[in-house]
C-alpha cells in the first residue's frame, strides 16, 4: 500500500492535462527553479537601484554637488560595472542579485559617516588639518566600498551559460568582459577554500575602480591618506584609523542585512 493511499500512482499513469499553461508561466512556480543566470544591465541602471544610498554617501562625505561628481560619481560608476549584480556572499549576507554592489555601497556610508568623529593629522597645524580631513573622509569611504572588491576574483568564477568565455576579473570589468563577448546573461560558481582570500587580491582590483583625479587628490595633499586605504583594503591590522573604521561600517552592514533579510 501507498504511503497516503491505497494504491500509488505512478508518473506515467497520471491523467493527460488537456489545458496546460506554458511551463514559463511566470505565476506557476516549479521545482527546480529555471536557472535563467544574471542579466547583463547596463551599470546605470543598477546604479539607479541605489540613488538614495548614493545620496547619503555624499551627506555623509560634506561634498559639494560638483566634487561629488568629479571625485565619488565615477569610482561609483567603475564599481558598478565591476561587481554588477554579484552577491556578496554565498548563503550568508547580501546573497542576493546586487549584494555585492549594495554592501561596498553601505560600507563606504557607514565609514565616511563614523569618520566624521575622528581627528585625522593630530601633527599637522589646523590650517593643515582643514585641508586634510575631507581627502581622509573620503578615503574611509573608498576604503569601505572597495574592501570586498577582491572577492570576484578569490570567491567564484563567471561564465556564459555554455561555459564557452569565462569573466578574468583582473584583466578587465564584469560589463566589458559582457560587452565584447556578447554575453546577456552570465552564471556563477563559488570556489572552495575562499574565506579571507580576497583582501590581498583587492588591492589588485582596486587600481579599476579608482579615477586618477581621486588618487591625486588624496595623493597629492599626503601620501600617507593613500597608504591607509590601501592597508584597509588589504585587511592590514596596522592600528591606523581607516581600518578600524571599515572594520566597524562592515560589521554594522552585515548585521543589518542579516536581520532584515535573513
Amino acid at each position: 500500500m501507498g504511503l497516503f493511499g491505497r494504491r500509488e500512482l505512478s508518473l506515467s499513469s497520471a491523467p493527460a492535462e488537456t489545458d496546460v499553461t506554458s511551463v514559463d508561466d511566470p505565476e506557476i512556480p516549479r521545482y527546480p527553479p529555471f536557472l535563467k543566470g544574471l542579466p547583463v544591465a547596463a551599470p546605470v541602471r543598477i546604479i539607479a537601484t541605489q540613488r538614495e544610498l548614493i545620496a547619503r554617501l555624499q551627506d555623509a562625505l560634506a561634498f559639494t554637488d560638483a566634487r561629488f561628481a568629479t571625485l565619488v560619481r565615477p569610482v561609483v560608476e567603475r564599481y558598478a560595472a565591476f561587481v554588477h549584480l554579484l552577491p556578496a556572499s554565498e548563503a550568508h549576507h547580501h546573497r542576493g542579485a546586487g549584494g555585492l554592489f549594495r554592501h561596498g555601497l553601505e560600507v563606504a556610508f557607514h565609514a565616511a559617516q563614523a569618520s566624521q568623529g575622528r581627528i585625522f593629522a593630530l601633527d599637522r597645524s589646523p590650517a593643515e588639518r582643514r585641508e586634510l580631513e575631507p581627502r581622509w573622509r573620503l578615503a574611509a569611504g573608498l576604503a569601505g566600498l572597495c574592501h570586498d572588491v577582491g572577492k570576484p576574483v578569490s570567491d567564484l568564477s563567471v561564465s556564459d551559460r555554455e561555459g564557452r568565455t569565462t569573466w578574468r576579473p583582473l584583466l578587465e570589468s564584469l560589463t566589458d568582459w559582457a560587452a565584447a563577448n556578447g554575453v546577456a546573461h552570465y552564471f556563477l560558481r563559488w570556489r572552495e577554500r575562499r574565506h579571507a582570500r580576497h583582501e590581498t587580491f583587492g588591492l589588485l582590483v582596486l587600481e579599476r575602480i579608482l579615477t586618477p583625479e581621486v588618487t591625486a587628490w588624496l595623493v597629492d595633499a599626503d601620501p600617507e591618506i593613500m597608504q591607509g586605504l590601501l592597508s584597509a583594503v588589504a585587511g592590514i591590522d596596522d592600528g591606523a584609523a581607516l581600518g578600524s573604521l571599515v572594520t566597524e561600517a562592515d560589521r554594522a552592514s552585515v548585521e543589518r542585512d542579516l536581520r532584515e533579510n535573513h
